[in-house]
């Protein structure tokens, strides 16, 4: 079975993670959403937070708080992903030049950390 074919059924979910991670990025100041568009292109098959997904639905069904805990899965990974690219010294991730590579170490260091801290204010905000 293909991935495709697992992942069919979260379709609308994947889509609703998918809006709350660009509307929760989506800032007023242009270097960042340059930042923000940039990181879109590298994006991968979002298996993190579709396994969350999967996980939910097996443990009794799907609420409102799995879809913010799959973007805060999302964001954790991409900002852990811009922080290992500044260590590996990459240039391209997925054929696409790096953040570090397009704005040096300094900003991609503060981007994965401004991911990080988008990911806890959400996290934050959950009931327990």
């Amino acid at each position: 079975m293909s991935t495709d074919a697992i992942l069919a059924p979260l379709k609308d979910q994947m889509l609703e993670v998918e809006e709350r991670i660009y509307r929760d990025l989506s800032p007023a100041d242009k270097r960042l959403s340059d930042l923000v568009f940039h990181i879109s292109k590298i994006q991968g098959k979002r298996l993190r937070p579709a396994l969350l997904l999967l996980s939910g639905q097996c443990s009794g069904g799907l609420i409102p708080q799995h879809i913010d805990l799959a973007v805060v899965v999302e964001l954790i990974h991409t900002a852990t992903l811009v922080h290992d690219d500044i260590i590996d010294e990459a240039m391209v991730r997925r054929h696409i030049e790096t953040m570090n590579t397009k704005w040096g170490s300094k900003i991609s260091i503060l981007f994965g950390d401004y991911l990080f801290s988008r990911a806890y204010t959400i996290l934050s905000a959950l009931d327990s």
